[in-house]
């Protein structure tokens, strides 16, 4: 005979398999960001070298850059870690909104800890966003394990 702790454990158990939603799934794609049809596109940013914002992205045109860059410094943005700025109606992009996740000064330091909490701050502001795009740079493979 199950004591009642048991028992207990064996219902929350239960009841936590059929509350699971469906897992997400994903794919990797060498379509350039400004090209990808989805609900959101994220992306990453770093302080610029002297005053503004740098888009650490890849598959933008210089213009396309430019006027996001532009765009998130009259937001605010920084690039600093921890920062998150959206965008909607970015021309020349397909997703409807943009958003750019501050990095810091990733060339310094910079983990992938540290590339896991900036996403996760980006993909926290979405809500019924069924399709995301997150856009990397190649800058970004020389990750350090904390």
């Amino acid at each position: 005979m199950p004591t009642s702790k048991s028992a207990a454990n064996s219902k929350t158990s239960h009841a936590i398999k059929r509350s699971q939603p469906d897992s997400p799934s994903f794919s990797l794609t060498t379509t350039k960001p400004r090209d990808i049809v989805a609900d959101v596109l994220l992306v990453n940013t770093a302080p610029a070298k002297g005053k503004g914002v740098e888009l650490v992205a890849h598959g933008f045109t210089p213009a396309q850059t430019k006027r996001i860059q532009l765009d998130i410094a009259a937001l605010g943005g920084t690039g600093k870690s921890g920062e998150v700025i959206t965008l909607t109606g970015v021309v020349g992009v397909k997703s409807p909104i943009v958003i750019a996740v501050g990095l810091g000064d990733f060339r310094k330091k910079f983990d992938i800890e540290e590339f896991r909490r900036a996403l996760g701050n980006g993909i926290r502001t979405l809500s019924g966003k069924i399709k995301v795009a997150i856009s990397c740079s190649h800058s970004l493979n020389t990750f350090t394990q904390p």
